[in-house]
């Protein structure tokens, strides 16, 4: 599992025929970028380093293998699609390095964002390769459900990985405050900001006193959720 989400990069080699892949990201508006913005690394041996370590324990919660790439230019959001972009994995996680720098010294726990964002997309990457993509849809107009549930999951992951630590979540919490939106008409409002913030404080809230539970488990107690306490 490790091999496959080490940080690397390679030119996309998605099939574009009638079947566009699904993408998601983590914030409302942009497309995913071209081949030609794809970065080998984040120019930093410590950061690739860091990186990798928390694609590899992310991994292993979520049980999948996606790909991560890095990409330059001024579309910063992250990414995530159901294209498989590096051999040996499913689907593929992007990042833009401005985005990802930014939030790491943003704050005193910009660490914690970083990894948070990651976890939303690979939320979304779980969504892809189970029925969930397919039950959320069908719950909205828009893609807020599947926001939501990856927001959930996130919540849900960075409860159980910073449970004993002394590290404050805070700056986590209002980053994806801040990633919320009220662009209800458009098929990418991903939630509103205090949905969002809901969202994140639910899933971190179940994962106290579920500290062992898997991501399968997790998913479905978000769907729950979701249709419980939103419209």
């Amino acid at each position: 599992m490790a091999a496959s989400v080490a940080l690397s990069a390679c030119p996309f080699c998605r099939a574009r025929g009638a079947n566009a892949p699904k993408v998601l990201c983590a914030s409302g508006g942009g497309s995913a970028p071209d081949d030609s913005a794809i970065l080998k690394s984040s120019g930093d041996d410590n950061l690739d380093r860091i990186l990798t370590a928390e694609l590899i324990a992310q991994a292993d919660f979520f049980g999948l293998k996606p790909g991560f790439l890095l990409y330059s230019g001024s579309n910063q959001n992250a990414f995530a699609s159901s294209d498989v972009m590096l051999a040996g994995t499913q689907g593929t996680i992007l990042y833009n390095i401005d985005f990802l720098k930014g939030q790491l010294l943003s704050t005193t726990w910009g660490g914690t964002v970083v990894s948070g964002i990651i976890a939303h997309e690979f939320g979304h990457i779980y969504q892809f390769f189970s029925s969930y993509a397919q039950k959320l849809q069908a719950l909205h107009q828009t893609v807020k459900f599947e926001e939501l549930h990856a927001d959930f999951l996130s919540g849900f992951y960075m409860g159980r990985k910073h449970l004993a630590s002394p590290i404050n979540l805070q700056d986590y919490y209002d980053q994806f405050y801040e990633l919320g939106d009220y662009a209800f008409d458009s098929k990418d409002h991903h939630g509103t900001k205090a949905e969002r913030y809901f969202a994140i404080k639910a899933g971190y809230n179940l994962s106290l006193g579920n500290r062992n539970a898997r991501a399968d488990w997790a998913a479905a107690q978000a769907e729950l959720f979701l249709k419980e306490y939103f419209r």
